[in-house]
Parts: C-alpha cells; structure tokens; sequence
C-alpha cells in the first residue's frame, strides 16, 4: 500500500494517495503504521501549499540548456548521459544520444501544461519552460522518443517484454503512476531511478 502511496505522489496526484492512506489508517491495528500513514498525510497536505506544478527532477546543466535552446536533441541527450547521477541513465542517455535520431526539440507550451511531452506524429520534444528543464522530464521525453515506434510494435521482442513486465507490476500494485500503458512504464523504468528500484522490490 505504500508503494502505491510513494508511486501516486510521485506523480503529484496526492488526492489519491490520501485516500489510500486514509484507508490504511483506518484498517490497520498498528499504530506504528497509522502514525506513519498520518505523517505523510500530513507532508502531501503542507506541499500542496508550495508552487503549483514544481518542476520534477534536477535542473539540466548550463550546457544542457544550452542544447535544448539550440534545438539539439542528440546533444541534450549527450549532455544528461554525461551529468545524470544514475549510471544505468547515464548509460542509456548515452545509447540514445548514439542513435543520432532527428527528433525536434523546443521549449513551449505543452499538452494539458505539463512538464513536457513527445509527439510522436511530429517526432518533437517540448519541454515546458517553467517546469520541464529538468533531467527528469527530458530523459522522459527523450527516451518516448527513441523507443516509442518499437513499442508500437506488438510483435517485437522488446515489446513483448516491456508488456510482461508491466502485467506483473500491475498485478501487484494495480494502476499507478508509470502503468499506464506500456508506453510510459517503458520510459520510466528506464529514465527514473525510483520507479526502477520500486520495480525491484516488487
């Protein structure tokens, strides 16, 4: 259950995540759980009180910005596999960034003002200005990007094992932030260093 909790407000929607809790402090007999279920409660409703739509993820280095200012998508992703404090991201960042792909980058206005997003019809990044400078966000976006046409592929191996993947997490945790679809679980499990060790302990 607090798996569920962490996963719900990683993806800010905290409303949930206090329904969860406020379950959990109902049908627990330990007051060592309810106690923790009530402090984190407490910290969800104290952040609610911060800037609205923070960004998510470390903010992208000078250089970095600097690339994604100049619409170059290969060397943005270059720059976050030398910079992203995740060695298995760093890797794939760097793999990515290899593939020397013509996807466009750009800051701008996002679909529903979101950190950022991928279009996959026009194969465009864009990151939001306030929000999606971040390693988090274009490491997301980044890695849509180069693996998005594959996963369209039902038949591909790598498909294949993505969706069995994500069969088993959803058993276990039901639909929560990076379950979505096959598509996001993709791109979280391989960018986002929490939802990958949350996947471990599954």
């Amino acid at each position: 259950q607090f798996l569920r909790v962490k996963m719900y407000a990683q993806q800010r929607n905290d409303s949930t995540a206090i329904i969860i809790l406020d379950s959990i402090i109902y049908n627990n007999r330990s007051e060592l759980i309810r106690e923790k279920a009530k402090t984190i409660i407490t910290e969800l409703k104290n952040r609610k009180n911060l800037k609205l739509n923070t960004a998510v993820g470390t903010p992208l280095t000078a250089q970095a910005q600097q690339h994604v200012a100049n619409n170059d998508f290969t060397s943005a992703m270059r720059s976050l596999s030398e910079t992203h404090e995740s060695p298995e991201a760093r890797h794939i960042f760097g793999r990515i960034a290899d593939m020397n792909l013509d996807t466009k980058l750009r800051t701008g206005e996002t679909v529903d003002n979101s950190a950022g997003n991928y279009d996959q019809n026009t194969n465009e990044v864009v990151l939001h200005p306030d929000t999606g400078l971040t390693d988090h966000t274009l490491g997301h976006e980044g890695t849509h990007a180069a693996i998005s046409h594959v996963l369209d592929d039902e038949s591909h191996p790598l498909t294949q094992e993505f969706q069995n993947l994500l069969g088993q997490v959803k058993e276990k945790v039901g639909d929560v932030y990076g379950t979505q679809n096959v598509q996001e679980f993709a791109a979280e499990a391989l960018n986002n260093p929490e939802f990958s060790d949350q996947l471990k302990k599954i």
